[in-house]
């Protein structure tokens, strides 16, 4: 039986709790005001974003052809097969294998393009979004030299990414097998709303993981443990604040595009809006992550 005391003591708690909420957002505000650390952060920011689309445009155009003559010659392939479904003749199937042979060679050469894009994107993501991190964290008086932090998060990093390839295999395997004879066993709005839950539950912890990686490993898993599980009720509302702020973000620019902005103004008001945003947003997942510790 819950007495009246015990009524004032959750009461108490929340007020305590929401308190502490409006604190931290306060003090990231301010922290993530500060004019050189913003300039720093946005930098960083900005740096990985350009030499991103730089190489992303660049193994794009290597790309691009392949997977055209790939379509090309598996069109080709389709025609070259008998429709009865017989042996070929001798001249057709020399023309077959040469065909295919063709289009291994071309996959070769589009999974290494694929694969060289990846590491390129992985290493532009650990150096500069990294460092973003490391500024974050300097501003809020942690000791971590630059080098050693960059290590943690790309180590970390590395396990996030080949766990959400594991939840992307996973539903894509899943799709194919409950899908049989055209008809989906598993609605596909279903397994998109599943997916999208499983890839933010992952976002939560590498967000946190993150906040955590001026510590020593064993430092570092005890405190993201205590973070996001054992105080979850902290640790969840500035979370699913960043989220809905990501959200209104992304319908502002959605709403921009389709007004018949020009885009590259449309670009330049994205990146004024997203730059200190993505800023404050660090300072303050590690200002949660200092207040829970």
């Amino acid at each position: 039986m819950i007495t009246e005391s015990d009524e004032d003591n959750m009461s108490q708690k929340r007020a305590k709790h929401a308190s502490g909420f409006a604190v931290e957002l306060k003090e990231s505000l301010l922290d993530s005001g500060r004019i050189s650390f913003l300039a720093k952060s946005a930098l960083s920011d900005l740096s990985f974003f350009v030499l991103f689309s730089i190489a992303f445009t660049w193994f794009f155009q290597k790309i691009a052809p392949l997977i055209e003559q790939i379509n090309l010659l598996m069109s080709q392939l389709g025609g070259s097969m008998p429709s009865d479904y017989s042996m070929p003749d001798k001249e057709s199937f020399g023309e077959i294998v040469a065909q295919y042979q063709q289009v291994t060679d071309l996959a070769h050469a589009l999974f290494y393009y694929l694969a060289i894009l990846i590491a390129v994107t992985f290493l532009l993501w650990c150096v500069f979004q990294g460092t973003s991190w490391w500024i974050a964290h300097r501003k809020l008086k942690h000791e971590v030299s630059w080098l050693q932090f960059i290590k943690r998060f790309s180590a970390a990093s590395l396990v996030y990414a080949l766990l959400t390839a594991v939840i992307l295999l996973i539903i894509a395997q899943i799709s194919r097998i409950t899908s049989f004879g055209g008809i989906g066993l598993i609605d596909t709005r279903t397994l998109f709303y599943a997916g999208a839950i499983a890839l933010i539950a992952l976002s939560y912890f590498a967000v946190y993981t993150f906040a955590v990686l001026d510590e020593g490993f064993r430092k570092m898993l005890r405190a993201l443990r205590k973070t996001a599980v054992s105080s979850w009720k902290k640790s969840l509302p500035p979370f699913i604040a960043v989220l809905i702020i990501l959200g209104v973000f992304y319908i502002v620019m959605k709403a921009i595009a389709y007004s018949g902005t020009d885009v590259f103004y449309t670009v330049l008001a994205g990146l004024i809006i997203f730059l200190p945003m993505a800023a404050w947003i660090r300072v303050y997942m590690c200002r949660t992550v200092n207040n829970i510790k």
